[in-house]
């Protein structure tokens, strides 16, 4: 065996170690203990990470190969930035060696060393990181998703049973909600869908209903209103009635809430505002003349700029039309509303052309559609109720027009067209709200 530099190591062993063959460097690469560690590099230690804390030096025993007896050599410790003074180094109730998967990388420098004791890359162990108790990040330790778990009561069964998740993915249903967040709100960790309605727990989350309980969530959406030319008063006669050139539009939508029975004005001839700028052809209808801040209003009166359109309760609005068509992509959308199975709501709307008489409660809460009202030529009503059942076996919405108003009156060439949708909010959630009344 040949020893350049006598120092009782062959020069074969000094390159593999990396040491200068000829010269007695032995003190810097003495391995008592025979672990792949020399005693200086056992000496000196290194520094263990601390999730949220600070690092903390550690020094392994020159003497013995594994110092702690977790099944990890200090080689691999020291490489994986462990203690090789504990054997569970974040503290998580699970020891380092069965947290660590793989040894394979290890194999070539274990065979120079015995004593390292790896004699498979495998080690069945969990591919956990062993310096986080929470490897994945979703507030839940290693071992609670491994080993403990938690006990849940799901839809459906009933006993509880244990949930394990796994602690490589904070979310492991993926259905947008962490493992820890799912335990916190008792959703199945393991089910995207744990009511079983046709969307993932995290989805309903995000428009406020109930991952527990099969329900479905929608929107009321007054998509447009459509006139044509005709709609001025005396219609296609021509004949004057109190104002030859210029109709009265009026419309409302009202969907009663599904929970609360409460009704909700969705839109009425006041959103015309978007699109017409301020005291554009709009005119509001008093039940007997009004003073408003010190201004007096008719019975039926163009709305000057200087009117409180935010005043409570709202005024019986009105568009008015000089012998033109219009279209208002109005695109307005209710707040979103829940159903669960055996509930059920209404939608009500009217559109008229209005030529005289209109009762005193247009426009006021609750019913804001007037009881009574003159439309000599055009009063389109629609009343609808829908169910849970209605809803969930229209995935794809439910669309209403003109069409399916009935016609109260229908005497002139005036059409008023509309479309009203109901929209399924699914996975994507609820869309914009579009505009506001002014």
């Amino acid at each position: 065996r040949r020893d350049t530099d006598d120092d009782s190591v062959a020069d074969g062993n000094e390159q593999v170690r990396g040491s200068d063959p000829t010269v007695d460097d032995v003190a810097d690469f003495s391995d008592m203990d025979e672990d792949g560690l020399t005693d200086a590099e056992e000496s000196l230690g290194w520094l263990v990470p601390v999730v949220e804390g600070t690092a903390y030096p550690v020094k392994s025993s020159a003497s013995l190969p594994d110092t702690d007896f977790d099944g990890l050599p200090d080689f691999v410790e020291r490489d994986l930035r462990t203690d090789p003074n504990r054997a569970d180094t974040d503290g998580d109730g699970i020891n380092d060696y069965d947290e660590v998967a793989d040894l394979s990388k290890y194999l070539a420098i274990s065979a120079l060393y015995p004593n390292m004791g790896i004699t498979s890359g495998n080690t069945g162990g969990f591919g956990t990181d062993p310096t986080k108790a929470d490897s994945d990040g979703d507030d839940l330790t290693d071992r609670e998703e491994l080993i403990d778990g938690y006990r849940l009561s799901l839809p459906g069964q009933t006993t509880p049973t244990t949930v394990l998740t796994n602690p490589l993915f904070a979310d492991t249903d993926l259905d947008g909600l962490t493992d820890g967040e799912e335990k916190a709100m008792a959703t199945d960790p393991n089910n995207a869908d744990t009511d079983g309605d046709g969307r993932k727990d995290g989805a309903e989350i995000s428009v406020g209903t109930n991952p527990l309980v099969p329900d479905v969530a929608f929107q009321i959406v007054l998509r447009d209103v459509i006139t044509n030319n005709k709609c001025i008063d005396g219609g296609d006669s021509g004949v004057a009635n109190g104002d030859q050139y210029a109709g009265e539009v009026l419309w409302w939508v009202v969907v009663n809430d599904p929970q609360t029975g409460q009704r909700n004005l969705l839109s009425d001839a006041l959103d015309a505002e978007y699109f017409q700028g301020p005291d554009e052809d709009l005119g509001a209808i008093f039940a007997q003349p009004a003073s408003i801040l010190g201004v007096n209003y008719s019975f039926r009166d163009r709305v000057p700029s200087s009117f409180p359109l935010t005043l409570s309760p709202r005024a019986c609005y009105y568009t008015r039309h000089w012998s033109q068509s219009s279209w208002l992509p109005l695109n307005k959308r209710s707040q979103v509303f829940t159903m669960t199975p055996g509930d059920s709501f209404g939608l009500q709307a009217q559109f008229v052309e209005q030529d005289g008489f209109i009762s005193t409660d247009c426009g006021v809460s609750p019913g804001y559609i007037p009881t009574v009202i003159d439309g000599n030529e055009i009063n389109k009503v629609l009343r609808k109720r829908y169910s849970y059942d209605d809803l969930t076996g229209s995935p794809g919405g439910i669309s209403l027009t003109g069409a399916d108003a009935t016609d109260v009156v229908n005497a002139g060439g005036c059409t008023i067209d509309f479309q009203i949708d109901i929209d399924i909010i699914g996975e994507a959630g609820p869309k914009p709200i579009g505009i506001s009344s002014p």
